[in-house]
């Protein structure tokens, strides 16, 4: 009997989402979450970031089935909501390993060397931007550096 509720709601989980969304993304979680968390624990340890990729996903599949883009006799609900859940724990690991990398001492050391070897080279203009580069916030200073020094796309950066 409740493998068949089960079945028939996923079944109708379009209809659900827009008509009765609360209960229908209460059902999502409490169905899924835990089942994601030992899922996802082969690409990921951190169970918060696991959790928080789910529920990044949980949006997704709740904007994709009410958009009408979601069809049920194509995919299940769960393997719907695993893909943009883990989909959702890529892009939060790979900006961990961009925040990792533009907090590594390169930039620090690229700058100071920029400032000890070559200031005879810079033009004045160019020493006259590299100091008010310098009061700039620290995450201003990475995004130009990675732009126009280093030409990172605008899409890389903003993981």
């Amino acid at each position: 009997m409740v493998k068949e509720i089960k079945q028939d709601f996923e079944k109708d989980i379009v209809y659900q989402l827009k008509h009765h969304r609360d209960q229908a993304l209460r059902y999502l979680y409490r169905t899924y979450r835990q089942e994601f968390v030992r899922f996802a624990h082969r690409y990921h340890r951190q169970e918060e970031d696991i959790v928080d990729a789910f529920q990044e996903g949980m949006m997704a599949f709740y904007e994709y089935c009410v958009t009408d883009k979601f069809d049920p006799d194509r995919s299940s609900p769960k393997t719907m909501l695993f893909n943009m859940s883990k989909y959702a724990l890529f892009r939060l690991k790979k900006k961990q390993d961009l925040h990792i990398e533009l907090n590594d001492a390169f930039l620090r050391d690229w700058e100071k060397q920029l400032k000890d070897d070559s200031a005879d080279l810079l033009s004045e203009r160019q020493q006259l931007m590299l100091k008010e580069l310098e009061k700039l916030g620290i995450q201003c200073q990475e995004i130009i550096r990675l732009f126009y020094f280093f030409s990172y796309s605008i899409e890389a950066i903003a993981i």
